[in-house]
């Protein structure tokens, strides 16, 4: 679905680049700092190996917005021939997804920092958009989850399939999360692997649940945006996605992701 509404911004005090944000990301799942001042790549990539190995970008996008090896440039610079590759620099809104859901499990980012060198401003749209998984819970029946477990979705258009259950398990940290993302198309783009108990109705109904719960408005908060701010969540306890944007603009924000 397209995001354009305007979100309120999530409640959150910055830390300083000297404190123990550490902390407060296992707590919480999200942190913001405010770095006061520019953070060259070589300070960003430092900052970020304190919580974990950083994961290279890779040639998928387009050459130019990668720095460093590890720095993505977020820029709002394609208003038309839109493709999936190039859709993260575009004016469109980006369903909600956790970042490399499709991928396999070793490959999927524990954490996202973004940092932000210039806001797009509030009547552009382009708001940032997260949603707590903890809160997906509650709309699902014990036999939803479990066929979630089994759940693998599928994009007959763009060749996609993935190698992870909707509903899947890191042991390694010992939590359970929602390796998902947004296709924009339910009910025929999934199959169930091994679960013959299933039949292709529950499949559908949980898909289209999938859609609705991810479209409640209640459940969703924007990131507040200035230059200097850095923000890290946990990709395995936050869906992100964006709102889409009325022109392109001199949005810019920098991504680095963490193992």
């Amino acid at each position: 679905m397209k995001y354009n509404h305007v979100f309120p911004y999530l409640t959150i005090k910055p830390l300083l680049v000297t404190d123990d944000f550490k902390v407060e990301l296992d707590q919480n799942g999200i942190v913001l700092i405010d770095v006061g001042r520019s953070f060259s790549n070589a300070n960003f990539i430092s900052f970020m190996k304190r919580i974990g190995n950083l994961i290279e970008e890779t040639s998928a996008v387009d050459q130019k917005y990668i720095e460093d090896k590890f720095v993505l440039n977020l820029k709002t610079e394609i208003n038309s021939d839109i493709s999936m590759e190039n859709e993260p620099f575009s004016v469109n809104s980006l369903r909600f997804h956790v970042e490399r859901a499709f991928a396999d499990l070793s490959k999927q980012p524990n954490y996202l920092a973004l940092y932000c060198i210039n806001a797009s401003p509030d009547e552009n749209g382009g708001q940032t958009i997260i949603y707590p998984m903890d809160k997906m819970y509650r709309y699902f029946s014990s036999s939803d989850l479990e066929l979630m477990k089994r759940m693998f979705p599928i994009s007959s258009d763009r060749k996609i399939v993935s190698q992870n259950p909707i509903l899947n398990l890191d042991s390694k940290r010992g939590i359970e999360y929602f390796s998902y993302r947004d296709l924009g198309t339910y009910g025929t783009d999934w199959f169930v692997k091994k679960c013959g108990e299933f039949d292709d109705g529950a499949v559908k109904s949980v898909a289209d649940k999938m859609e609705w719960v991810l479209s409640l408005y209640e459940n969703i908060n924007a990131l507040k945006w200035m230059p200097h701010y850095l923000y890290i969540f946990d990709n395995k306890q936050y869906f992100h996605g964006r709102t889409e944007q009325v022109r392109a603009n001199k949005r810019h924000l920098k991504r680095i992701r963490v193992l």
